[in-house]
């Protein structure tokens, strides 16, 4: 008997019913069912079990490191994917692709025939050519370059009706209010406020700015709801060859061209162009040149080539004047002078030092603190000088209480101060003005000569005041 019989046979002898259903015959195992669960048994690589978990019912082996699941599967391609498979029995891959024809590039886009096409550069213009009806729907006929004819509609809706007339389209909104007004007032906002309201028949609604202050054309809207003037930007001093004069805020300066020049202003660039027609045309054979008496020019006329070298003359205690010539400091001016230049040490020495500034150093124009002309600075000084000395004189006059007079010098002259700092920096000192303006950063020492001859002028005038109106015969 064969083995297979033989352990059939004695299987069968030993009663065991669920064998009845295993047939070894030409070494198969038939009629076997596996073992069904919905959890994984205890694993062994080659080992198989049913999964019976509602939903995912499958049958799984275990290749020594996990559960794999036997799936069946059917693959198909569409009108523009191809699936391919690859890999083992075991372990399936499958690999979509896109199966248009044609060469995929930057240019090329899928076309809905399956093809990698270009979009053709078939750029159309339209004509309006005024069809349609004239109430409710316009119709618009466009004729395009490329010989097509399309329509558009645009419809109104509602209480919106739409109508052309020629070329013009019109859309027109009937939702308007209809009823009675019986009463309208007027509502302030922080810059304008209303009056007249409110009107339950007939009347006026008035709205106007409601700023403090009065306006002219020196002020402007401030953002607290005030006219107020722009400190620093109302006059300038403006001189030419011949002429000079103070701008404020409001005045219209003239470019005006002159003998070969001429001026041209382009409103669309903001732009001011100023052409000379007097240009030199020719050969240079010499240049020379001429300085003030205060420097000493070497090497003048140049004929070919060479170097014109200017020197300054003078010594410290020596200054150039406005027309160029060396003058010499008056001995009185030394101290006030050595003190500044002590003053100057002591600020130049500071962490991160980089400028003085004007130095509190006196000026008008542009280099007045706000920006007061000349006539105003110079009549400022003179009468303020004037002012202190009445004050000198009368204080230390042989009528005057004794012991007072620097009470009333130092407040006299608090009070000048608080007065002219705005208008000048405060001079009515010859000597003090002379000592900053060495030091300062901006042009002040040019405009030295008027705080000497203003306050000189205003201590003249308070001398022959006091000599008049004080002093015995």
């Amino acid at each position: 008997m064969p083995v297979q019989s033989l352990a059939k046979h004695t299987l069968t002898n030993m009663a065991i019913p669920f064998l009845n259903n295993i047939n070894l015959d030409d070494n198969q195992l038939q009629n076997a069912k596996l073992h069904v669960t919905s959890s994984a048994p205890t694993a062994a690589a080659g080992q198989i079990y049913f999964d019976s978990t509602v939903g995912t019912e499958t049958a799984k082996y275990y290749d020594g490191s996990t559960w794999i699941s036997l799936i069946q599967y059917t693959t198909a391609n569409s009108t523009f994917v191809n699936l391919a498979e690859s890999g083992t029995d075991a372990t399936r891959t499958l690999t979509a692709s896109l199966s248009a024809t044609g060469t995929p590039s930057a240019t090329t886009f899928l076309r809905g025939d399956n093809t990698w096409a270009s979009i053709s550069d078939n750029d159309t213009t339209y004509d309006l050519t005024g069809t349609g009806s004239t109430n409710g729907t316009a119709g618009v006929l466009l004729t395009g370059s490329d010989a097509t004819t399309d329509t558009v509609l645009i419809v109104g809706s509602g209480t919106t009706t739409v109508t052309r007339s020629g070329n013009t389209l019109t859309v027109t909104s009937n939702d308007q209010y209809d009823g009675t007004v019986t009463s309208v007032d007027t509502g302030n906002s922080t810059f304008i406020s209303g009056s007249g309201g409110p009107i339950t028949s007939s009347g006026t609604l008035t709205y106007s700015l409601s700023a403090t202050g009065t306006p002219d054309n020196t002020k402007y809207l401030r953002g607290d709801n005030t006219w107020s003037a722009i400190s620093g930007i109302y006059s300038w001093d403006i001189a030419g060859d011949t002429g000079s004069e103070t701008i404020v805020n409001g005045d219209t300066v003239t470019f005006a061209g002159g003998t070969n020049v001429t001026t041209a202003y382009d409103t669309g660039t903001n732009t001011l162009t100023i052409n000379s027609t007097d240009q030199y045309v020719g050969t240079v054979t010499s240049v020379g040149l001429s300085m003030p008496s205060a420097f000493t020019v070497t090497n003048s006329p140049v004929t070919s080539s060479g170097t014109l070298t200017v020197t300054g003359a003078g010594t410290v205690s020596q200054y150039i004047d406005g027309t160029g010539a060396l003058q010499t400091f008056p001995t009185s001016d030394v101290g006030a002078i050595v003190a500044a230049a002590v003053l100057y040490l002591i600020v130049s020495g500071k962490s991160g030092f980089e400028s003085v500034g004007g130095f509190a150093s006196n000026g008008y124009g542009e280099l007045s603190p706000d920006g007061y002309g000349l006539t105003s600075v110079i009549i400022a000084e003179m009468v303020l000088t004037a002012f202190f000395l009445l004050v000198i004189l009368g204080s230390t006059n042989a009528r005057a209480p004794k012991g007072f007079a620097p009470i009333a010098i130092g407040l006299a002259l608090t009070l000048i101060h608080l007065i002219s700092i705005p208008i000048s920096n405060t001079s009515v000192n010859p000597t003090r003005s002379l000592s900053q303006a060495l030091f300062s950063d901006g042009a002040h020492l040019a405009q030295v000569w008027v705080f000497w001859v203003a306050p000189i002028v205003g201590a003249i005038i308070g001398g022959i005041i006091h000599k008049a109106l004080f002093e015995k015969e």
